[in-house]
């Protein structure tokens, strides 16, 4: 890729012999413009370079043990009653849903809430600091997942990065601006006592006057990865209901039998509700929600099951590639939930990554999105609001999204 020597694997015994057991070496991402102006020059946690990687994410994984987990079902639990609220509107007028936006700001309530305690109504479309996040975390994902030859070619590189810092865009200004007013807020009225949130937890753990900037880039992290990655395999799940009406109702009846009218699905229903689960599942198999992961680099010369890997060496993680080969999926292009209600793949299925640096909210987003896509299925049939197929060709970035589609919702 330009001047930088680059290694895609897409065997998944090989993945995991380098981003598991050979972890050590393969342990930092790439030093290019995008990460250093995005993580604040490595200070996150998604960027960091090792040992500052080891220490944030200890911070991040005691603040989500110390967070109770009561209080994070209750946050699901409120967001998903007011996207249903919200749906139930378009239902009764007739009007058609445009899935996306509505399921953004479903999955950037939830993150926010967990986070600091903040949300945005969804009255409100237009106004208040959170609505304005919105348009710049889109920005960012297109921004990093366009692979600009820029990161990669040498003598453009400083170029780039004045640009990312002082150019036209300056995206990252009113996200950073916004966290940096919750944290100070935070600052002001914390109880050691009582922590409201994930922000409380880690302000308690690792406030100081050095690490304000790594506090809230890692909340950076957390708002941008949360949001986008979750929202659009939502997107798809709809995309796919639309397309499978077969699968659908079978979902509907399992739901209906299982879970009943009387109250909405919760987290506890995951277990009785396994054909809902295998959606799920096929789902981010078929669209993997970043389908080349995050980059790493090599740190040292290495080899690893016969092959010699040089430092310095662009290693990427293909992901979509592992979860289409035949060799291990039966039909992989082919929308088959069925796969997943006997099997787990668990070898071959590697949504959030594989290794001690895969994604540390995989299970909030498993848990947001069974929370909302039980509670669509059990509340409305889903159709397309033109009658015809809807288009599944994806459009490329650091995760892959459908184009924009509208559906009809019938309510059940």
């Amino acid at each position: 890729m330009g001047d930088v020597y680059s290694i895609s694997v897409s065997d998944p015994k090989m993945i995991r012999e380098i981003w598991y057991k050979n972890f050590e070496s393969f342990t930092d991402r790439p030093i290019i413009p995008s990460f250093i102006y995005f993580s604040g020059n490595f200070l996150n946690l998604v960027s960091s370079k090792y040992e500052l990687w080891k220490h944030n994410r200890h911070i991040v994984a005691s603040a989500f043990t110390k967070t109770k987990l009561k209080t994070i079902h209750n946050v699901l639990d409120s967001q998903c009653l007011n996207l249903i609220t919200r749906m139930s509107e378009f239902a009764k007028s007739g009007q058609s849903f445009t899935p996306s936006h509505h399921l953004m700001k479903y999955t950037l309530n939830i993150i926010m809430m967990v986070l600091c305690s903040e949300e945005m109504s969804y009255e409100d479309e237009a106004s208040g600091r959170l609505a304005e996040l919105m348009e710049p975390i889109k920005q960012v994902f297109e921004m990093i997942g366009t692979g600009n030859p820029a990161d990669f070619i040498s003598v453009l590189q400083p170029f780039y990065l004045l640009y990312l810092k002082y150019g036209p865009s300056r995206i990252l200004q009113r996200l950073h601006f916004y966290i940096s007013e919750v944290y100070h807020e935070h600052l002001k009225d914390i109880d050691p006592e009582n922590p409201r949130d994930l922000f409380d937890q880690i302000i308690m753990h690792e406030y100081s006057g050095k690490s304000e900037e790594s506090i809230i880039r890692i909340a950076m992290d957390f708002i941008m990865a949360g949001t986008d990655t979750s929202g659009n395999t939502l997107n798809w799940l709809i995309l796919y209901m639309v397309n499978n009406q077969e699968i659908q109702e079978r979902a509907y009846y399992e739901l209906l039998t299982n879970v009943g009218k009387a109250r909405a699905a919760t987290v506890s229903d995951r277990v009785n509700t396994p054909y809902v689960m295998a959606i799920i599942k096929e789902v981010l198999r078929i669209k993997p929600t970043g389908p080349l992961g995050l980059p790493r680099i090599c740190t040292q010369d290495v080899e690893v099951e016969g092959y010699f890997i040089p430092k310095d060496t662009l290693m990427t993680m293909n992901i979509y590639a592992v979860h289409h080969d035949e060799e291990y999926w039966d039909k992989p292009s082919e929308f088959i939930p069925e796969r997943f209600l006997d099997n787990n793949h668990t070898k071959y299925w590697i949504p959030f990554s594989v290794g001690p640096r895969d994604c540390v909210g995989s299970n909030l987003a498993l848990e947001e999105i069974y929370i909302a896509a039980a509670n669509i299925l059990l509340n409305f049939k889903l159709t397309s609001s033109t009658g015809k197929t809807l288009d599944d060709t994806e459009i490329y970035g650091l995760s892959i999204h459908p184009n924009q589609f509208s559906v009809l919702l019938t309510t059940r």
